[in-house]
């Protein structure tokens, strides 16, 4: 299985109701780690999983 971790910062906000400037989320190939405490946002994982799928290519993961 390929390991894969992109970490990405909010650097604005435009009236977000869940996020805040400076707030983290992790992706990696198993999972979107979310600020502690924070509820999801399925526009915003839909998204991020969205990226991980084009950033490891089907072939490559291990669908086992």
């Amino acid at each position: 299985m390929i390991s894969f971790t992109a970490v990405f910062e909010i650097t604005e906000e435009h009236g977000c109701p869940f996020y805040k400037v400076d707030e983290l989320f992790t992706l990696t190939n198993q999972a979107l780690l979310l600020p502690m405490g924070k509820p999801a946002c399925l526009l915003l994982s839909r998204e991020l999983t969205t990226l991980l799928f084009k950033l490891i290519p089907l072939d490559k993961q291990d669908l086992a």
